[in-house]
């Protein structure tokens, strides 16, 4: 809106009573026929703010609405604008959808197209992806000509996607509580500050976290209250469960709320409370001993144990042995299932993060999407993903072993000790083991040989040493371990890289890959028939475009990877990728999945990927991986 329109909108909402067009003409110095033109643009601003541009012949024009309304109105276009440079693409398709989704009148195309400086037609496009985001959601966008935009669907998924898209664009480092602070008069950290004490007084001690989530979900709740939008429990969430606890903390909260915002909350508006407290208060082991929980506690059991066999049965890292991580994904799955079952979004502020650091543990702890499914007709979506990846790297940073080598020292029980004392001096993060010549099955286990005899037949990466370990020893040595840690960075070959140049499809390329892997020696003919029951456990997409995905290591034969580059992007379940990356993962190799860390950092290196996005043959493809294996 430029200075002229504001100016306009400033006299109406100053003005006590009705102006003319004549009247605004004389005071900006403008005609009149200027005038009529600026208020046909003002007047989808004015319509998306709750209030309502009035003209009446022979009185004049002004804008309806409370007071409320309009003094938000005013703050709204009375700030500084953005750059123009600020309006991506990105930024208008969340700034649309916050706009449409909390506001309580319809809003006109135009009014964005004026609003971030680009032309009706680009809107219509971002208009496209906005319909597409809300499908998702649950909800559609109604669009009638010279009727404006609307958001139609239950209140709960509106609510719902509210909460979905503030996470989105917070990441993105959009400001979504910028548009909120247009429709409600509240303070968040108001809000949030009742919130704390609330918690601290009745022992409640939510985190800070909670804090801010709750305190968020009142300020959205309040909102839709004072747009008659109320919170309608239609779930099987039954409130006579808490009568006692509500009678205390809860009334205790709606109480104060009321009396900080001089508004009643309806009895509806309780549950919803209601909900998203006991959410929060699942992760208490405590709070969950109430045998209303025990239907819940059964179903964390049983998707728990679901869960780590299908891990085990593709990555053997020894989940199922591991009591601790057994209880942590117990406890977490509590309310992680609870938020599902009651369609609830749960704000992770560490998702990049997550993501980027730990991509292997992400992208195994997505396979728990299946068991969703199945129990509860659901998916989770990436924020619930990252938390449980975070519990899934714990067992993987621990089971990152040594590398272990076997020392052989026929020169008696003190010799050998003397060497490998000085040996563990030396390489303090290695596992040496003193082992017999003819002790051959412990020397298979180990990753590296060291030996002190003239000869020793072997068919393991090996060295000979004086038994008293000299300096020119540790060298080779040195170089013996670095070779080895090398050597598992190659986990590819230039026959297990595809450029797919024509349209295909999922299938295809996976039975491409899979035969590419098998013909050079590194899998079984059932490593597909593995793959492909992968692919039924839940997605493999990592986003940006990339799948990553794997077989079961009882076909594989060697530690190996295949990679695909598509000219034309498929659609693999619910987006459409550009890179597919298949893992072949050898049994001795699955307890340490962090060698092909370099592999897993490249994939969320936005740089890296977009220079493989424009190559156009193998063997570019080739050089790129190879470069990055090597960093």
């Amino acid at each position: 809106m430029n200075d002229r329109k504001q100016k306009i909108l400033e006299l109406l909402l100053s003005s006590k009573e009705p102006l003319t067009t004549t009247q605004i003409s004389q005071k900006l110095n403008v005609t009149s026929r200027t005038i009529r033109s600026d208020l046909a643009q003002i007047e989808s601003a004015v319509s998306t703010h709750g209030c309502r541009l009035m003209k009446k012949p022979h009185v004049g024009i002004w804008i309806e609405g409370s007071m409320a309304d309009k003094n938000t109105l005013f703050l709204s276009f009375n700030t500084e604008p953005l750059p123009t440079e600020s309006y991506s693409k990105e930024y208008r398709v969340g700034s649309i959808l916050a706009q449409i989704l909390l506001s309580n009148s319809r809003v006109y195309p135009q009014y964005f197209a004026e609003s971030f400086y680009v032309s009706r037609s680009t809107i219509d496009k971002d208009l496209q992806e906005v319909n597409k985001w809300l499908e998702g959601h649950h909800l559609q966008l109604s669009r009638k000509e010279n009727q404006g935009l609307y958001v139609e669907g239950d209140e709960r998924d509106i609510r719902n996607a509210i909460s979905s898209l503030a996470a989105q664009l917070n990441r993105k480092k959009v400001p979504f509580m910028s548009v909120v602070q247009k429709y409600s008069s509240e303070d968040e950290q108001q809000i949030a500050d009742l919130v704390r004490r609330w918690s601290k007084e009745n022992k409640i001690n939510l985190s800070e976290v909670n804090i801010k989530n709750l305190s968020f979900h009142i300020l959205i709740m309040l909102i839709r209250i004072r747009q008659k939008k109320s919170y309608l429990n239609d779930h099987e969430f039954n409130l006579e469960q808490f009568n006692n606890w509500k009678n205390t903390e809860v009334t205790r909260l709606i109480t104060s709320l009321e009396e900080l915002l001089h508004e009643r909350i309806p009895e509806d508006e309780t549950y919803y409370l209601l909900m998203h407290i006991t959410g929060m208060l699942l992760e208490r082991s405590d709070f969950i001993t109430n045998p209303m929980f025990d239907d819940l506690k059964e179903l964390a059991k049983k998707i728990a144990n679901e869960f780590i066999g299908n891990i085990e049965k593709i990555i053997p890292l020894g989940f199922d042995e591991s009591e601790n991580f057994k209880q942590s994904l117990f406890y977490h799955l509590l309310p992680t299932i609870y938020r599902l079952k009651y369609g609830l979004n749960l704000y992770n502020p560490l998702l990049n993060e997550i993501k980027m650091n730990y991509t292997s543990s992400f992208s195994i702890a997505s396979i728990i999407n299946s068991s969703f499914k199945k129990y509860l007709n659901v998916t989770a979506g990436e924020e619930e993903i990252a938390f449980i990846a975070i519990h899934i790297s714990v067992v993987v940073e621990s089971k990152n072993r040594q590398v272990t080598v076997a020392v052989v020292c026929p020169l008696g029980v003190g010799v050998s000790q003397l060497l490998r004392i000085k040996l563990q001096e030396n390489f303090p993060d290695v596992h040496f083991i003193n082992v017999s010549f003819e002790d051959q099955e412990r020397i298979n286990q180990a990753d590296l040989v060291i030996y002190t005899s003239n000869v020793f037949p072997t068919n393991k990466p090996s060295v000979k040493v004086n038994p008293l370990l000299m300096d020119v020893d540790v060298q080779r040595i040195q170089k013996l371990i670095q070779n080895f840690e090398a050597s598992g960075q190659n986990n590819f070959s230039y026959q297990t890289i595809l450029y797919e140049r024509y349209k295909t499809d999922k299938y295809t390329i996976l039975k491409n890959l899979s035969q590419r892997l098998e013909m050079c020696g590194y899998v079984t003919s059932s490593f597909l028939d593995g793959v492909l029951k992968r692919e039924m456990m839940g997605s493999t997409e990592v986003g940006n475009g990339i799948v990553l995905t794997h077989g079961f290591h009882e076909h594989v034969l060697k530690t190996q990877f295949a990679f695909c580059k598509c000219k034309v992007p498929i659609l693999w379940n619910k987006e459409y990728v550009d890179f597919i990356v298949v893992l072949a993962i050898e049994k001795k190799d699955a307890k340490d999945v962090m060698k092909m860390s370099w592999l897993y950092k490249m994939l969320v290196d936005k740089k890296v990927i977009d220079e493989i996005s424009k190559c156009e043959d193998e063997k570019s493809i080739y050089e790129i991986l190879t470069r990055e294996s090597h960093k």
